[in-house]
């Protein structure tokens, strides 16, 4: 790549494509070995050389596709193989990054997007046209909940109340003592089972409008005996006014930014929220402009994941106001402000890239 201030020439730029092309394909590949057991076989059989025979008989696989799949791998430096016996392994350095739940990445969870995006490749293209479909019904996406509970655990289980909390250090006496919690978009409820795990004395309620994740949550609450948890299928626009100032701590991460009327749900969150109650709103990090956003690996991903996921799902609802994944720091506070909230701070949780927005209601 050219330095700042330098003229790309054509050879930098053909270089740097044909990188981004080939991990694109590696991707792919590396997203079947998560979703196929192939990683978690490697994973069993530990670090010690294994034959491509032993290797797809632990992961239940046809021996010729596994063989193909470890040419990729090896090939891009993921496994390794000894050239003197032909035998594959996972270095100890590498497995985290292939384990649920990992307190190392969550980059193996992000991976398995790809396919559900390839799923929906043509319907989006037919968006995209003039005269095309506004969007996308949550419905297209298989699997969805399944991978962000995937994705969003890792954070949630090592960081949550160890660091997150803590950080608001009023708000966790509060839980401590007992307080109304809502977990808004809750998806499988991984949130708001640490919740009421680790807050006994707390209530907490977790919304969202996919039942399959509401039904989800609800068994996994079972099977800990948790009775301080209740999981709500609801569209959160149309929470009832019996709810307003009722909730102590409203929390959110990665929901907002989806949602096709954002800003009439904020302004319910504010109706909801006690006088004296806070909001946190994780969303992704970035700036609204796109000139502010140029060179920034990371933020290219947020991009696409909004051009095929949250973008679509969110224009498919009449008079949606489209925010998109990387609707930014400036946008975000402009719209908490419109809805009657107070942005106190923005910080980047421990462990985490996304920011975090933690609000009160502005005071009258």
């Amino acid at each position: 790549m050219a330095e700042a201030g330098e003229k790309e020439t054509p050879e930098q730029f053909e270089k740097r494509f044909s990188t981004l092309v080939i991990h694109g394909f590696v991707s792919l590949s590396t997203s079947l070995g998560i979703q196929s057991g192939l990683f978690e076989a490697l994973i069993k059989l530990k670090d010690e050389e294994r034959t491509v025979k032993e290797i797809a008989d632990t992961a239940g696989l046809k021996e010729r596709y596994v063989k193909e799949w470890l040419g990729v791998m090896v090939a891009a430096d993921i496994v390794d193989i000894n050239p003197e016996t032909e035998k594959y392994s996972l270095p100890p350095h590498r497995i985290p990054f292939f384990q649920s739940g990992s307190s190392v990445s969550d980059l193996g969870a992000v991976l398995t997007a790809l396919p559900i995006f390839g799923g929906v490749y043509q319907k989006l293209l037919d968006c995209l046209k003039k005269d095309g479909p506004r969007g996308l019904s949550y419905s297209e996406y298989t699997d969805f909940h399944s991978m962000m509970s995937r994705f969003s655990s890792r954070w949630v289980l090592n960081h949550m109340v160890q660091d997150f909390i803590p950080s608001m250090p009023q708000i966790e006496e509060q839980m401590k003592s007992g307080i109304r919690i809502l977990d808004l978009g809750c998806g499988r409820g991984s949130a708001s089972l640490v919740f009421a795990e680790s807050y006994p004395n707390s209530t907490v309620v977790g919304l969202d409008f996919s039942q399959e994740a509401i039904n989800y949550g609800k068994e996994r609450a079972k099977e800990k005996g948790l009775t301080n948890v209740e999981f709500v299928c609801e569209d959160a626009a149309c929470i009832s006014e019996d709810w307003n100032n009722t909730i102590d701590y409203i929390y959110t991460n990665d929901v907002i930014h989806d949602l096709a009327h954002a800003d009439k749900i904020l302004l319910a969150l504010n109706r909801i929220l006690k006088p004296d109650g806070v909001f946190s709103m994780i969303d992704p990090d970035c700036n609204t402009k796109h000139s502010e956003n140029a060179s920034n690996d990371y933020r290219s991903r947020l991009y696409t994941m909004s051009l095929f996921h949250c973008l679509p799902i969110s224009l498919f609802f009449e008079g949606s106001v489209g925010l998109g994944t990387c609707w930014g720091r400036e946008k975000a506070t402009e719209f908490l402000k419109d809805a009657g909230f107070r942005v106190d701070s923005i910080t980047k949780p421990v462990g985490s890239s996304q920011a975090h927005y933690m609000c009160t209601k502005k005071v009258k």
